[in-house]
């Protein structure tokens, strides 16, 4: 494994892809040993408690040693002294091994303030063992046991058992075998056999026989020669959710390879499902499977994630990687691509499907482009003396404070930044107040993240911020909020100082869509932000207004920053906010239009696909927003 190991900023599913022997399995064997030995928020405090009463019983032992020794000596003395030397020794033993446990446990970051519960959750057997071959008894002891378990281990032996038992419930309840209920004390037995009809196929039903024994309905064969070895693992795991879906909800559930033995679309059914179940639980598996793999990454690509040597790294914005990986190379992904779609095609219907959802928070995984860029701005306008004041607008979960840490190093960032947060969502707020107290010697005593802009004013005063960073915001404010927000009397125009700036920070080809108001998204670039805030010549030549392209060929013309100065903020106004609106709307219309005029073939890069739903998305987009808005185009030319 790659030393040290740093995984973080989980969603409900992680998805661990590699080749074989690329660390998958060990890394989930590691979590689940790490996890037995997890100290609770409870009992490390009581750890820490006992620790320092140790250590205070050892310093103490240790002071009468040394007054022993400035004393005469008397025949007692050696002994005593061996005494509290064997118990400092027990001391130091316990004090090591708590703080041993405490720091294996850190190695872990939890939500919540139990102890985790992992699950191994993938059969390995794919024989059953009918109860009806052993002892009555025995069977019984065993469905009992499987009800109350949580693991896949015996489930080969117990799931049939338990089967069993729950239809000979209802079957007694009944007064006789057929028909089957459905409501009241038979609801577990009508359950039971639609979970079977859902994993293992319509056409598989379980019924009693004469002797109150499993069989497939309407054969007196054994089912155990009947049913593929994929049924087989799939009748366990239809048993497994039937008997725990109560008490798996909070678990960690683990699914080791599943895909063995099963066809895609079932692995899909019963990985929907155990989503469904795991209510306040997360689901790790480790997979080569492809089709799970895309089925997952569809509705959220930040969950896949590329082993590889013992390496772990985020793949879901680039799932190539994983792709490559498992097919054996660009050969083999190419061939899969020329079987299902263009790649161009697949990254278009992407984004265009993701523009129905909401958006998502962007964790910082070091190495961000965009943030490098934004620290190299605020570098140039850092004032000299004290420290730039900056108000970080829809901060989410502190991801451009995380930069800022990273860039300092071991610096403290006291007196290079006086950071402040503003994210409507208060979870997110306040994960950020318990960040910056963690990287400001003030230890949090100063309020440094607010869920309310007027919160911000009344506890920081106006004018006390140098720049407002705007990173990947703005196309997610409500038109009908831009003058609120950043209009001359906003909050934010209060805030700023008269020399004071709003940097709005922008990736411009997008590759996540995102619907986040009701009219999608809204992507400004500097014509459009120039018809906002009124820019001309003038401003751009006292440097109220200006450009700054990312430094990498690579994100050239990509990752933009536009600083807007306070003194421009009060031109915005509804006039200039259609204005901004019509050029975005006309400028992705002579994109469309250069698009569709271009030839394309098989070869079409994917971010072509990406940015031909990008464009017609803004002309959709702004287009719904100038339709809506008539008013506001009629003022635009009775005053223009």
């Amino acid at each position: 494994m790659d030393e040290p190991l740093q995984m973080r900023d989980f969603g409900r599913c992680v998805v661990i892809a590699g080749k074989n022997g690329s660390g998958k399995t060990r890394l989930l064997k590691l979590l689940d040993d790490i996890a037995k030995r997890y100290v609770t928020p409870d009992a490390r405090r009581q750890a820490e408690l006992e620790i320092a009463q140790q250590r205070q019983a050892h310093q103490s032992h240790q002071a009468e040693i040394q007054r022993f020794q400035t004393q005469p000596r008397s025949s007692d003395l050696p002994g005593q002294v061996e005494v509290m030397r064997s118990q400092m020794a027990m001391f130091e033993t316990e004090i090591s091994r708590r703080e041993q446990r405490i720091a294996v446990s850190e190695a872990l970051i939890m939500s919540g303030e139990g102890q985790p519960k992992i699950v191994f959750f993938v059969p390995r057997s794919t024989s059953l063992e009918d109860p009806a071959d052993g002892k009555e008894n025995e069977a019984i002891h065993r469905a009992s046991a499987f009800a109350s378990g949580l693991g896949a281990e015996g489930a080969h032996v117990a799931a049939p058992a338990y089967a069993r038992q729950v239809m000979r419930a209802a079957t007694s309840e009944r007064g006789s075998r057929k028909p089957r209920g459905t409501a009241g004390s038979h609801q577990a037995e009508t359950d039971l056999i639609d979970m079977f009809g859902e994993l293992l196929g319509d056409g598989v039903q379980f019924e009693l026989n004469e002797s109150q024994n499993l069989q497939l309905e309407g054969l007196t064969e054994q089912y155990n020669t009947l049913l593929s070895d994929g049924q087989k693992v799939l009748f366990q795991l239809a048993c497994m959710l039937h008997a725990r879906t109560a008490s798996l909800k909070d678990c960690i559930v683990f699914l080791d390879e599943p895909e063995n033995h099963l066809h895609p679309s079932a692995l899909n059914d019963l990985v929907d499902r155990l989503l469904d179940v795991l209510v306040d639980g997360q689901l790790w598996i480790s997979t080569h499977s492809v089709p799970l793999i895309a089925h997952l990454s569809a509705t959220d690509p930040d969950c896949l994630w590329f082993a590889e040597a013992g390496k772990f790294s985020r793949a879901g914005r680039a799932p190539s990687r994983v792709v490559n990986s498992l097919l054996g190379g660009t050969e083999g992904a190419r061939r899969l691509n020329e079987l299902t779609l263009l790649p161009s095609r697949y990254a278009s219907f992407l984004l265009l499907r993701q523009c129905l959802l909401p958006p998502g928070v962007i964790p910082y995984e070091g190495k961000d482009p965009q943030l490098d860029q934004i620290r190299a701005v605020l570098d140039s306008v850092r004032p000299p003396g004290r420290p730039l004041s900056i108000l970080d607008f829809g901060a989410g979960k502190g991801r451009l404070l995380d930069a800022i840490a990273d860039a300092a190093g071991d610096k403290p960032i006291g007196g290079l930044i006086d950071y402040v947060a503003y994210e409507r969502c208060e979870e997110d707020a306040e994960h950020c107040q318990m960040h910056s107290a963690a990287l400001y010697a003030d230890g949090g005593s100063t309020r440094r993240a607010f869920s309310s802009l007027a919160d911000v004013q009344q506890v920081r005063g106006e004018k006390s911020v140098d720049i407002v960073i705007v990173c990947n915001v703005l196309h997610e404010v409500r038109p009908a909020e831009w003058l609120d927000e950043f209009g001359a009397g906003s909050a934010l125009a209060k805030l700023l100082r008269d020399d004071g700036f709003i940097l709005f920070v922008e990736d411009y080809a997008i590759p996540v869509g995102e619907r986040a108001h009701e009219y999608g998204f809204l992507l400004l670039d500097e014509k459009e932000l120039g018809k906002l805030f009124g820019i001309t010549e003038n401003d751009v030549a006292q440097g109220w207004f200006n450009r700054n392209d990312h430094a990498q060929p690579g994100y050239r013309g990509r990752l933009i920053a536009h600083m807007v100065s306070a003194k421009c903020l009060e031109r915005l106004t509804e006039r200039s906010r259609w204005e901004a609106i019509r050029a975005l709307n006309e400028r992705s219309l002579e994109r469309l239009q250069t698009l569709l005029a271009q030839e394309h073939n098989t070869d079409t890069k994917p971010v072509l696909g990406r940015e031909n739903a990008l464009v017609t998305q803004l002309v959709a987009n702004s287009a719904l927003w100038l339709r809506d808005n008539p008013k506001a185009f009629a003022a635009s030319y009775e005053h223009g």
